[in-house]
């Protein structure tokens, strides 16, 4: 999802209701914060419960900025 797209879907909400993203295995967990960071797509293979993307660099091509919504460093 792209900024724009998330404005769009925010835009018609309650403007009191909280962000909330996927707890680690089940339940959800409040939104703490919003950052611009610098991600990388991981190498293929790999487990779905790790993620397509993470915050070092390993060696793939995949880089790109990304909001980042929670803790998430």
């Amino acid at each position: 999802m792209t900024v724009a797209e998330l404005m769009a879907s925010l835009s018609g909400m309650p403007k009191e209701a909280i962000v909330v993203q996927r707890g680690y295995e089940t339940g959800m967990d409040e939104i703490r914060a919003a950052k611009l960071r610098r991600i990388f797509m991981r190498k293929p293979p790999f487990e779905s419960y790790n993620g397509e993307y993470q915050s070092y660099y390993d060696g793939s091509d995949g880089e790109l900025y990304a909001v980042v919504l929670g803790d998430a460093g």
